[in-house]
C-alpha cells in the first residue's frame, strides 16, 4: 500500500472477488451445537506460493551478510496485498477439493467454516469434534496449511490435541479460560460470550450516557 509518485502496488492489482464467509453466518454456526471448536492457520498468506512470473513485483531491499544492499523477491503472497486475501482463500478451498478425498462433511466446513485463517464449528458430540479436527487438520496439512491454535470447550476433545496445537490459553481446563472468537470475548468453561465495559463514574446517569 505504500505509495511512490502517487501510485502503490495495490492500485495496479485486482481485488478479485470477495471469497470470504459471512462473519455473522460463521458466528451463528458456531454456536448451533454443543461442542465448540476454534482453530487458526499458521501464516496463511506465506502459505501460498506466488507464480514465478509474478514475483518481479514483489521486490524489495534487504542487506546481506556485509550489510551489501541486496534485491530479493517475494516467493509467497504478502500481509497486506489487496489481492491475497482472495488468493489465500482460493488455496485454502481447493486444497479441501483436491485432499478432501471425498469427504463432503471435510470439504463442507472449511469451505464454510473459516473466515480468512480463523476456524470455527459446532458439533454434536465429543467423538464427532475429536474426528473433525484429526480430518481437517491431515487435509489441510496435505495442501501445506497448518491448522493449529485449537480451542475446545470440552475437556475429553482437549486431551486428544497434542499440546504443542492448543492455543497458549488452553493448555488444560484446571483454571478459567478466556479467549476471543472473531473478536467477541469468550468464556470457554462457562461457554458464554462476555463483555467487558469500563466506565469512569458518573454523577448523572442519563440514556445518552448508558448508549455511548
Amino acid at each position: 500500500a505504500a505509495r511512490f509518485r502517487g501510485e502503490s502496488l495495490n492500485d495496479k492489482c485486482y481485488q478479485g472477488p470477495d471469497l470470504n464467509n459471512k462473519l455473522l453466518h460463521v458466528l451463528l454456526r458456531f454456536r448451533e451445537h454443543r461442542f465448540a471448536i476454534t482453530g487458526d492457520i499458521e501464516a496463511m498468506y506465506y502459505q501460498v506460493r506466488v507464480d514465478g512470473d509474478h514475483r518481479d513485483v514483489l521486490r524489495f531491499l534487504w542487506f546481506d551478510e556485509a550489510a551489501n544492499v541486496v534485491c530479493y523477491r517475494m516467493t509467497a503472497h504478502v500481509f497486506g496485498g489487496i489481492w491475497c486475501s482472495c488468493a489465500a482463500t482460493y488455496a485454502l478451498r481447493l486444497a479441501a477439493k483436491e485432499f478432501g478425498a471425498g469427504d463432503e462433511a471435510v470439504i463442507d466446513t472449511i469451505t464454510k467454516d473459516f473466515y480468512v485463517d480463523d476456524y470455527l464449528i459446532s458439533v454434536d458430540s465429543a467423538d464427532m469434534a475429536i474426528d473433525l479436527i484429526d480430518k481437517v487438520k491431515s487435509v489441510l496439512g496435505q495442501g501445506g496449511f497448518r491448522l493449529t491454535k485449537f480451542v475446545v470447550n470440552e475437556d475429553s476433545v482437549l486431551q486428544n490435541i497434542p499440546e504443542a496445537d492448543r492455543a497458549n490459553e488452553i493448555k488444560d481446563f484446571k483454571s478459567d479460560i478466556k479467549t476471543k472468537a472473531l473478536g467477541i470475548k469468550w468464556d470457554v468453561k462457562l461457554d458464554a460470550f462476555y463483555f467487558e465495559v469500563h466506565m469512569d463514574r458518573v454523577e448523572n446517569i442519563t440514556k445518552r450516557g448508558i448508549l455511548s
